[in-house]
């Protein structure tokens, strides 16, 4: 556990003594922070005529204002990370078929018919339907058929 810090800060022209696990330039920024906060409130001729209480009270609100405003913009934040790591990842899954189609075509495949061995059924963004697999053997049987001259049209066209 991190040791205890202590030192003394100047709050609203008076010296007091703090402490906690947090380090002397951080508690010195949490002071700092609440004498700007009381300094912006006091340039309000109007809340300095109210009582100790009642601006206390207004301090607290302003500081919890600003709390769940950054909380907000947090959130905002992190809401626009996770769609843009969503991207990515739709973006690395097109480029990594993209690839494959390349390397099919460097091979002289079809680079539109996945073969056989290749098709997934399960698992996150291969899932597919059984038409659409059923589509793709088709397909690729088809196209070896017609590549080893074996298919059926092409032996109609032959006849």
């Amino acid at each position: 556990m991190a040791e205890k810090t202590e030192l003394e800060v100047l709050l609203d022209g008076k010296v007091y003594k703090i402490s906690g696990y947090e380090s002397v330039e951080y508690m010195q920024k949490v002071a700092n922070y609440i004498n700007a906060k009381e300094r912006d409130l006091k340039a309000n001729s109007s809340f300095n005529k109210l009582p100790d209480v009642l601006r206390a009270y207004l301090m607290h609100l302003n500081i919890a204002d600003d709390y769940f405003k950054m909380k907000q913009k947090y959130e905002e934040l992190k809401s626009e990370i996770e769609k843009k790591e969503q991207d990515i990842y739709k973006i690395k899954h097109e480029a990594a078929g993209l690839q494959t189609q390349l390397a099919r075509l460097k091979r002289g495949e079809n680079p539109d018919i996945e073969p056989e061995s290749e098709i997934r059924t399960t698992g996150g963004a291969y899932d597919n339907k059984e038409k659409e697999f059923d589509k793709q053997v088709n397909k690729q049987k088809q196209y070896e058929n017609n590549r080893n001259g074996n298919s059926s049209i092409s032996q109609k066209e032959n006849a």
